[in-house]
């Protein structure tokens, strides 16, 4: 079953780190934007899911760019 790609729980624990990987970066610039290191925009929360919802996008479009 595993075939080419691999075992199925290796691609699940890079799915996994990746995911905890993005929200430690996110934490990290929600900090220093909060501090006043960065913009105060990635310092903010959002009301809805009480995330750091615009330092996660940074995160997110960043690793995106990075990967292409």
């Amino acid at each position: 079953m595993a075939g080419r790609c691999g075992h199925p729980r290796g691609a699940i624990s890079a799915f996994g780190s990746g995911i905890a990987c993005s929200v430690g970066a996110s934490r990290l610039l929600f900090a220093m934007g909060r501090d006043g290191l960065f913009s105060q925009r990635l310092g903010e929360i959002s009301d809805r899911g009480g995330v750091p919802r615009r330092a996660l996008s940074a995160i997110l479009v960043v690793s995106r760019s990075r990967s292409s």
